[in-house]
């Protein structure tokens, strides 16, 4: 899998900004199309080959059949946690809805991409990345748009 290099720069700044301020919740901003799933998949996917867990939390059945399409093309094995989907707990990549993951008992990962970030103060989002921090869950928020008007 090849990145872009400005693909690879907000790569390198957002582990940079992970290390320097461990345990919290780190935040990539790009703008629509530049390729925020296909940074995902390269990140998962080099996250996997160091034998850790990854989740990925979206708002919509629609962005979860979309990452699953994505993850799948880029030859990950990954497991869906929503409603009714079978579960794949063996699966080291996960992609779930937001309102199941806010429902449930999370899952222990040691990476989380949350999807649409700019919806984390609402409560949902709010409950499921203070749990998932609480739990030693390195957590990046994904987003295009990262200040929203009220």
């Amino acid at each position: 899998m090849i990145l872009r290099p400005y693909q690879e720069i907000a790569i390198q700044e957002l582990r940079e900004g992970i290390r320097q301020h461990p345990g919290q919740p780190g935040l990539l901003v790009a703008p629509t199309g530049s390729g925020k799933s296909q940074i995902f998949g390269w990140m998962a996917h080099s996250a996997v080959s160091k034998g850790k867990h990854v989740g990925a939390a979206v708002n919509r059945r629609i962005l979860v059949n979309d990452l699953c399409k994505r993850v799948h093309g880029l030859g990950l094995d990954y497991g869906v946690i929503m409603g009714s989907e079978p579960r794949r707990v063996w699966a080291k990549v996960h992609i779930a809805s937001l309102d199941t993951l806010w429902r449930r008992e999370l899952p222990k990962w040691d990476i989380c991409y949350i999807d649409e970030a700019h919806f984390s103060l609402a409560p949902k989002y709010s409950a499921v990345i203070r749990k998932l921090v609480e739990q030693g869950t390195v957590v990046i928020g994904m987003t295009a748009t990262p200040c929203r008007g009220t």
